[in-house]
């Protein structure tokens, strides 16, 4: 193998390289979205396609605008993210306002879970497709090795896809952000490091002999550290003893003198948000709950749409699972566009979504036969 040049601090892993020291490339295939079905379109628009040559499929096209008023749709995307993204390219490069994503934090390739239905509480077990089972075998059957290279090829995309004044939050957890950390500066460069947030959260303890793991990660990333980013400033409620101390007043660090002064702030408003954010699970209890294994809370995706966000954004997750962010951006008034693998995710998601009052109308695509070819195309022909 050729002798591989290293200028910088890297993580290097198998098959990061090709045999002759150059950069193995993310493979950039586009394949065409399939519309499967269109939700809460107008009447008008059910009309005129009763009078168009029936089809099984139709082939999106992607030719509305990029607002509501000029007949945007939000699109849920049911298939591999990598490829998912690599289509989207051609016409959302560099449009994307906000990518959160909570990938799975390397747990193995065994998806199988259970889920009630119904009030009568019956429980049905959901196992991987075919295309799952491929896509899980190869992103953990080399264990870290192969979810690093998984994960860096589709950050590489989350990078192209964001917009100029774009920024990404990658959710993880304590086994998976030290050596994601490393990755995410390689490709968007440490300088586009902003924070690392920390989830916290209480659940039911266990006896251990260790310390309770009672928080996630979220690495909080910008596209270009030079642009004006959007930053919508939240504000933690007040203590009383806060209120008592200060009386309306807090202090902030004059950025010319490096001095720390008083000025004048609504007692109720708080100090600006930390970097350590105290929020809840999803509690059995609560309405929210889809009954999902990894969902996360509201709460927790509020906070992140609302604050690198305004009304109108384009919002992405590539991981969606139970649809939290999709649900939260509907809300919010965002466009949006989710994907997951798992045909039960986007079933939830959707379920979901049609839960929303007045939710504005939204696409559900897949990549259909052209990724099984792929697919085929790989595993029968050995490449990569």
């Amino acid at each position: 193998m050729a002798k591989i040049e290293i200028t910088k601090t890297e993580l290097i892993w198998p098959g990061k390289y090709n045999e002759d020291g150059s950069r193995k490339e993310v493979p950039r295939v586009k394949l065409p979205f399939q519309v499967i079905e269109t939700i809460n379109e107008s009447r008008a628009t059910r009309e005129a396609k009763k009078s168009a040559q029936p089809t099984l499929f139709d082939v999106w096209e992607g030719k509305e605008g990029d607002t509501f008023e000029e007949g945007w749709k939000n699109k849920l995307i049911w298939g591999d993210n990598l490829l998912v993204m690599c289509s989207l390219l051609e016409k959302f490069a560099g449009k994307i306002d906000l990518i959160y994503i909570d990938p799975p934090f390397a747990t193995g390739a065994d998806f199988l879970f259970t889920a009630e239905i119904g009030e009568q509480e019956i429980e049905a077990a959901k196992e991987q497709s075919i295309i799952e089972e491929k896509v899980y075998r190869d992103t953990w059957g080399q264990g870290l090795v192969s979810y690093l290279a998984m994960m860096c090829d589709r950050l590489v995309l989350i990078r192209d896809l964001l917009a100029e004044t774009g920024c990404a939050y990658i959710h993880v957890d304590n086994r998976m952000v030290h050596p994601l950390k490393f990755v995410m500066d390689e490709v968007f460069g440490n300088e586009s490091f902003l924070n690392h947030v920390i989830w916290s959260y209480r659940r039911w303890p266990s006896v251990a002999s260790n310390y309770q793991t009672m928080h996630d990660d979220i690495l909080f990333y910008v596209k270009n550290p030079k642009s004006k980013r959007v930053f919508n400033i939240d504000y933690e409620p007040p203590s009383e003893s806060y209120i008592k101390r200060f009386k309306g007043k807090t202090q902030v660090l004059d950025p010319d003198t490096k001095t720390r002064k008083l000025v004048v702030e609504e007692p109720t408003k708080g100090l600006p948000i930390r970097d350590v954010w105290d929020i809840s699970i999803v509690a059995g209890f609560k309405s929210e709950r889809t009954g999902f294994p990894t969902q996360k809370p509201e709460a927790l995706l509020e906070r992140v749409v609302k604050t690198s966000s305004n009304d109108g954004d384009l919002v992405a997750d590539f991981f969606c699972g139970s649809g939290t962010s999709l649900a939260v951006a509907e809300r919010l008034g965002r466009r949006w566009i989710g994907c997951d693998l798992s045909r039960w995710a986007i079933h939830v998601t959707r379920k979901r979504l049609l839960e929303i009052e007045r939710c504005k109308p939204f696409e559900v695509l897949n990549l259909g036969k052209y990724e099984r070819k792929y697919w085929q195309g790989i595993t029968f022909s050995g490449k990569e």
